[in-house]
């Protein structure tokens, strides 16, 4: 076993001892968390990656292409891999790096992108050590993070100059077995920061990270608190890093904090009205930070759209625009004009024409995707 290993081990179990004993961790673009990208990518095209759900008939990430300007996407190849539910991209590397949302084998997959076809190689794959890895996100520099939704932990990954993930290098355990459900991870847009949405235990925990410790991120002292059974499911801040917005899945709610070095304070807490039974799904800021999206299943399949006061973070709901059958994850492309929609109980992507001076959306006739069982978008071009 490596001393790096040996360490992640006893890191783990310190960790849950802290929980234990202290508390500490038991019970009681436009936006930082985007998926739309500009970088690493030619300019005479669009990039476009779908992850899915490979449980009912899909394989893995799809990968299109389409000119500039056009929604006529073209599949160019699939990368075979297990439930890739949520993917991150690091530009500077052109690398994917891949959630394998399972329990049987929990994993984080690196990939290396074709810009010139949009099409998918493996690096390598590492196992989490925690179950249902449902989200992933890098500093694009040379760290990764998973948020383990069934392992009740996150996994910390170090990557090397050819895009290999190492080993799990550090694991930590945030609660109890079956009640901690970590659903986000994301770094702060300085890189210094990280902050985990649990939607079981109705925290979003802080860490900090500093590349020259060991371990490189630990526990911050700012644990943020939210009402208890809201469900904290996704997490984002906007390019400055000063406003950070948090969506509940339990309840139809957006919460919305200043950061000041790690400290959330709260300063609106907004109620959706949505029909009995709707969950939230995804949160994403439109790329000048003037409007913010969500989106919410089972009692209603919508998209909600709020415009952003840029003088002090908060929200004033716009619009409201109905979309197909379990809209997991959106995103918007890279130009701002077209919001793309990953309903995964319709087996299809659908486009929808965005106002940018409204924020408004409306569907486009004609133009979509079929595939089975979507769960993520990532829409890579320039602007």
């Amino acid at each position: 076993m490596s001393k790096r290993y040996l360490f992640s081990a006893i890191a783990t179990a310190v960790v849950a001892l802290l929980a234990s004993s202290c508390g500490l961790l038991s019970m009681g673009r436009g936006a930082w968390g985007s998926n739309t990208s500009h970088e690493g990518v030619p300019t005479d095209k669009q990039i476009m990656l779908i992850g899915t759900y490979t449980d009912a008939g899909s394989e893995g990430v799809y990968s299109y292409t389409a000119e500039i300007g056009s929604l006529e996407f073209k599949h160019t190849g699939t990368f075979i891999t297990p439930n890739p539910t949520y993917l991150a991209y690091d530009g500077g590397k052109r690398i994917v790096y891949i959630a394998n949302e399972d329990n049987e084998q929990p994993m984080a997959t690196s990939a290396q992108l074709d810009t010139r076809n949009g099409r998918l190689s493996a690096i390598n794959s590492s196992y989490t050590l925690g179950d249902g890895p449902a989200y992933i996100a890098t500093d694009s520099k040379n760290k990764v993070v998973t948020a383990n939704y069934s392992g009740g932990s996150i996994t910390l990954f170090e990557v090397n100059a050819k895009g290999e993930l190492g080993q799990p290098d550090w694991r930590i355990v945030l609660g109890k077995e079956r009640v901690s459900h970590p659903h986000a991870a994301i770094f702060s847009p300085n890189g210094k920061e990280l902050f985990v949405t649990d939607l079981g235990m109705d925290k979003v925990f802080h860490f900090n990270v500093n590349a020259n410790s060991n371990p490189p991120i630990t526990i911050g002292i700012n644990t943020t608190s939210l009402p208890s059974g809201v469900g904290p499911r996704h997490i984002i801040m906007d390019r400055s890093g000063k406003y950070t917005y948090v969506i509940a899945e339990k309840v139809p709610k957006i919460f919305v904090y200043e950061h000041h070095d790690g400290a959330l304070e709260l300063v609106q807490e907004v109620g959706l009205r949505l029909a009995s039974g709707a969950h939230g799904q995804h949160i994403a800021l439109s790329d000048d930070g003037r409007f913010l999206y969500t989106s919410h299943t089972d009692g209603e399949h919508v998209i909600s759209i709020f415009k952003v006061d840029k003088g002090d973070g908060t929200l004033t709901q716009v619009g409201k625009q109905k979309v197909g059958k379990k809209p997991r994850q959106f995103t918007i492309s890279p130009d701002g004009s077209v919001l793309a929609v990953a309903c995964r109980g319709g087996d299809k992507v659908e486009f929808y024409q965005r106002d940018a001076s409204t924020g408004l959306l409306t569907p486009i006739q004609g133009a979509g995707l079929k595939v089975s069982h979507p769960a993520f978008i990532l829409w890579l071009g320039q602007h």
